[in-house]
């Protein structure tokens, strides 16, 4: 890859960093907190689906056959499979 990318996407993350930390000088306080129960309903399954995402993947069926083919071609010298 081009050594200009390579820092590219780092780059941009950083940039919307710094913006997001400085947009958050000029906002209202927070009229109401959310509960720890709410909260967590919405967490957990947000951290648990790369897991289920990746399960899929890994064991190569289910919902997700078809869509995310593990694929070593670059480094075998093999043919792929149809």
């Amino acid at each position: 890859m081009d050594q200009r990318f390579e820092f590219l996407f780092p780059a941009l993350w950083a940039a919307w960093a710094l913006y997001w930390w400085a947009a958050s000088f000029d906002v209202k306080r927070t009229a109401r907190r959310e509960s720890v129960a709410s909260r967590l309903s919405h967490i957990v399954p947000l951290e648990q689906y790369p897991d289920l995402l990746n399960l899929a993947a890994t064991r190569g069926g289910g919902y997700m056959k078809g869509v995310v083919e593990l694929n070593d071609s670059i480094t075998e010298d093999r043919p792929r499979a149809a």
